[in-house]
């Protein structure tokens, strides 16, 4: 049997719930996820591809996370940071949105956000955003854990390649998830673009010359 190959970009949403082992004893000052405790597809029903027999992500199913460690700012890319019914997301990089609580281990919270590419179904690898919510109080149990939300979504309605972006020492990564877009570059926001010849994803631009901007065209 052999899999049926898409032309089509993933789109939509879908969100899940579970619980976390944090680094710390309070999610107001966790720098790093440790383990994922049962995490499965919330009663929130998905949207997009998610939605679409016969790849229909459902309230329940079982998400299978990383079995590593996750810091929560990060800029080393994990696959298979989650899989659930056949997609696959590899995590490219995140960062802590806001965090805090004026009593940790009672009202501490960390909002993360991330980007990445899900694949699988046979459909285009395509850019997609990523969330994670929780706070305090732990459950109290043994291993101490934290209940979170948390949301994958495809970077705009119609689940077009969206351009990334990752800062190295001397650089910026450039990423995006669909081959037949060509990437573009010129020195102001409303300029004339000019392909830039035999760029492809990832794509790294030195930071040693005048400001750029970038774009992607089909």
């Amino acid at each position: 049997m052999g899999q049926t190959l898409h032309a089509d970009l993933i789109t939509g949403v879908f969100t899940f719930v579970g619980s976390v082992t944090l680094d710390t004893s309070s999610a107001g000052t966790a720098t790093a996820v440790t383990g994922w405790i049962q995490p499965q597809i919330s009663q929130t029903p998905p949207t997009g591809t998610f939605a679409a027999v016969p790849d229909v992500v459902t309230s329940g199913m079982a998400v299978v996370c990383t079995p590593i460690s996750w810091n929560l700012t990060t800029s080393t890319p994990i696959t298979n940071f989650w899989q659930v019914n056949g997609f696959t997301f590899e995590l490219l990089s995140s960062y802590i949105v806001a965090q805090g609580g004026s009593d940790p281990g009672q009202n501490g919270y960390v909002v993360v956000a991330g980007t990445g590419v899900v694949s699988g179904n046979g459909f285009t690898p395509t850019a997609f955003g990523w969330q994670l919510i929780t706070a305090d109080p732990a459950s109290g149990g043994s291993p101490e854990s934290w209940s979170f939300s948390g949301a994958a979504f495809s970077q705009n309605s119609n689940g077009a390649p969206v351009l990334t972006s990752m800062t190295i020492s001397n650089g910026l990564v450039l990423s995006w998830s669909d081959p037949t877009f060509t990437l573009q570059a010129g020195p102001a926001v409303n300029c004339s673009y000019a392909d830039i010849p035999g760029a492809t994803s990832p794509y790294t631009n030195l930071i040693n010359g005048m400001q750029q901007f970038f774009r992607l065209r089909q």
